[in-house]
């Protein structure tokens, strides 16, 4: 087997990406580069023939942490520690497809594994973030009574164990923003996919993929070379 040190990703490829920087999870970029992109990671070259290929990404000191990348004619698979995704598409090699911007949006459609819905969809934590940076930019401009109402409102039926908090999707947010004692008319224009996601793994796979699939690509170069 050949063997390579995947190389740090940076902004402008994980530029579609939902939690490139979004809190409340640790930003992808800054966990993909701590956890691969540091010079720990190598790429495993275990096969090469053609569109069949089996391409590793392997911590070096622990072998079992490790990304396989897999692919044959029109078809691209990995499956690591945040799970299992299949892409097909139309020509017979997939790398060159896979050696630009991660594009969750797009890949999602490629998805053969899964339907794209399942991963992408409605986030509690992003929406919760949204409600308070809301709040906190709005009820500036309020007094305080209508202020403290707001939030003791929020705090009873969203930020607690009311059933209202038990929130799984879109309609469950509109429905329990109905209960809260906001401006007039303060939440008519929310919703319509504002709280929507791309799955965290599904995209820190994507970002494994591209950084692999770069590796391989200019080890060959400069092989060629």
């Amino acid at each position: 087997m050949t063997r390579h040190i995947i190389q740090p990703l940076t902004t402008d490829d994980l530029a579609y990406c939902d939690h490139m920087n979004r809190a409340p999870y640790t930003s992808l970029l800054d966990l993909f580069n701590s956890e691969i992109g540091n010079g720990k990671h190598i790429l495993d070259v275990v096969r090469d023939d053609g569109p069949y290929r089996h391409l590793q990404v392997t911590d070096t000191r622990d072998n079992r942490s490790r990304y396989d990348i897999i692919t044959w004619p029109k078809y691209l698979t990995i499956a690591g520690e945040r799970g299992s995704f299949t892409f097909a598409a139309g020509p017979d090699d997939m790398l060159p497809l896979f050696d630009r911007q991660v594009n969750p949006g797009y890949w999602a459609e490629k998805l053969k594994s899964m339907h794209p819905n399942d991963v992408f969809g409605y986030n509690d934590l992003h929406f919760k973030k949204w409600l308070l940076g809301d709040f906190w930019r709005r009820s500036r401009t309020l007094d305080h009574d209508q202020t403290t109402e707001w939030w003791e409102s929020l705090g009873r039926w969203l930020l607690s164990d009311s059933p209202l908090a038990s929130i799984m999707d879109e309609a469950d947010v509109l429905h329990a923003l109905a209960y809260i004692d906001a401006p007039r008319g303060h939440y008519v224009n929310t919703g319509h996919g504002m709280w929507d996601t791309n799955d965290f793994h599904y995209e820190y796979s994507l970002a494994v993929i591209l950084a692999g699939v770069r590796t391989y690509l200019a080890s060959r170069h400069m092989a060629k070379g």
